[in-house]
Parts: C-alpha cells; sequence; structure tokens
C-alpha cells in the first residue's frame, strides 16, 4: 500500500514539475516575444574619412525601404532584411543589425572606398572598386583618380572597368604618382594626362591597360626623354603612334 501511495506522490509531482517547467517556458516566450524595440543606435566607424553616410542616413534608408522598427515587438523586425536594404545601397559596403536583451537595435556600417571620381558637366559621383557610383557630397576625395568629361557617360559595364583601372593605378608604385587626371569623351575613350608631361595619351576603352601604360612607359623613356608630340596613341597592340 505505502509503496503504491509512494508511486502516485512521485507520479503528481513529476506531473507538477512538468507542469511549472512549460508554464514558465510559455512565459518566457510569451514574455519575449512582448520585448519591443525601445531604441536605434547607428554606428558609420569610418564616416570621420569620407562623410558619404552618417547615422541620419542610415536610419532613413531604413526607415524608407524597410519600415518603422521602433516599438515593435523584437522577433518582428527582421535585422537580415534590414542589412540586406543598407547593402544594396553602393554607398555602403558592409553592415550588421542586432538586438541587445535591452530592447535596443543596433546598426553599425562601413562607407565604400572611393577609387574614381568622376566630374562631367552636369553630374560628380564617385565610383567604389566594384563600380558602384554614388554622389559627391563634399570636396573630392584625397587619391583618387579624377576622371573628366563633357558628358555624363554611365554604363554599368564602363563603371567597372574604369574603377579597376583606377584601382590598379592606385595600386601600381611607377603611375599612382605620375597620373594627373583620366579624360572621357562621348564614347567612354580615356585619354590619359601624366604630371610633368605636355602629351596627350589615348588608351580608347578601359580595357587592356596594363599593355597599353607599358607602352606609355616606352614612350617616356624611349622617346619623350628627346622628344615631344602633341598625342600618343597606345590604343593598339604592338604600335604607339605619335602625332
Amino acid at each position: 500500500m505505502k509503496r503504491t501511495i509512494s508511486i502516485i506522490l512521485s507520479c503528481t509531482l513529476a506531473v507538477l514539475a512538468i507542469g511549472i517547467t512549460v508554464t514558465g517556458l510559455i512565459g518566457e516566450h510569451r514574455c519575449h516575444r512582448e520585448r519591443l524595440c525601445r531604441g536605434i543606435d547607428v554606428q558609420v566607424p569610418d564616416y570621420p574619412v569620407y562623410r558619404f553616410v552618417c547615422q541620419d542616413d542610415v536610419i532613413s534608408i531604413v526607415s524608407e525601404e524597410y519600415g518603422a522598427s521602433l516599438n515593435r515587438p523584437v522577433d518582428s523586425v527582421n535585422t537580415h532584411r534590414i542589412e540586406q536594404v543598407l547593402l544594396g545601397k553602393g554607398v555602403i559596403k558592409d553592415c550588421i543589425a542586432y538586438f541587445t536583451n535591452d530592447g535596443i537595435l543596433h546598426i553599425e556600417a562601413w562607407q565604400s572606398t572611393p577609387v574614381a571620381a568622376l566630374k562631367f558637366t552636369d553630374a560628380e559621383y564617385y565610383l567604389d572598386s566594384k563600380g558602384n557610383c554614388f554622389p559627391v557630397k563634399e570636396d573630392w576625395c584625397k587619391n583618387t583618380i579624377k576622371v573628366y568629361g563633357m558628358r555624363e557617360f554611365t554604363n554599368t559595364v564602363w563603371n567597372k572597368r574604369i574603377a579597376a583601372m583606377a584601382q590598379w593605378i592606385k595600386n601600381d608604385p611607377r603611375w599612382q604618382p605620375l597620373v594627373e587626371k583620366l579624360v572621357c569623351d562621348d564614347n567612354g575613350n580615356i585619354s590619359v594626362y601624366i604630371k610633368g608631361k605636355n602629351e596627350l595619351f589615348l588608351i580608347g576603352q578601359p580595357t587592356g591597360y596594363e599593355k597599353k601604360f607599358g607602352r606609355i612607359g616606352r614612350y617616356i623613356d624611349k622617346i619623350g626623354s628627346y622628344k615631344e608630340y602633341d598625342s600618343v596613341n597606345v590604343k593598339y597592340k604592338g604600335q604607339i603612334v605619335c602625332k
């Protein structure tokens, strides 16, 4: 009899323990579900360097393209989607969004690094290394290749090519200090101005630029040291055409 009562008590206690545990889990889950977004903290660590995107810009982008987050349940705010929205802007190269236990949504964003500054008659913008373009807000950044043109030439493929060429020039120990600027015609053909030289170097489309700059180097080393021309065409393989 005593054994039967002991078993009944044990089962009863086990059921009560399970009930308490389940109730606690439900309460905890309900509390988590009801935890609201109490604020948004935005950090742009490299803002002092480029000043393309400030904290208010990030908040505006999220508000306009994702929606309001304040006072919403934390579980209903999709931080991954917020990251995707911000990364969809060429001016932002990396970001992270997450909640802390106090219900604050934290967003950290890093700006794209400009490699070329494009200045046309009616437009000015920067290109990053991937060819993403974004508007100029302040003075042109230092250490970027300057590209000038009479008419805005916007083409995704061309942007990527000119950005790649600008990045290559920036990383090349010979040409980085020598290239003064690039000039683009209405068809996207590029002319190069070299510091200390009066010649106009014609390279055409921004493709095969390593070999084209190699021909410019041969001209400077073997011809330009004793004779000067108005223009030097290095567009074609194996040829340097001087006029």
